[in-house]
């Protein structure tokens, strides 16, 4: 419904989704399905929680458009 009727440029795929897609299909899935969905709607999309090298390949085969997660770097303290 959101994606429907807000004024947005992003969709962030819910880490629940992401951190198993190396083994777990139906997660694939979901991922794959809410990427397609965002993109039809001319929406990039953000795949939270990629903590390793293999679920990055997979989000970028899928054609995520970014991704965020320790796989990347882990938070520092500002400064």
């Amino acid at each position: 419904m959101y994606l429907k009727y807000l004024a947005v440029d992003y969709v962030k795929i819910e880490g629940s989704f992401v951190r198993q897609i190396a083994m777990d299909d139906r997660d694939r899935i979901m991922v794959q399905h809410i990427h397609q969905m965002a993109s039809e709607f001319g929406l990039k999309t953000v795949a939270e929680f990629v903590e390793d090298g293999e679920t990055a390949k997979i989000l970028a085969q899928m054609g995520v458009n970014y991704a965020q997660g320790y796989h990347y770097g882990r938070p520092a303290a500002p400064g």
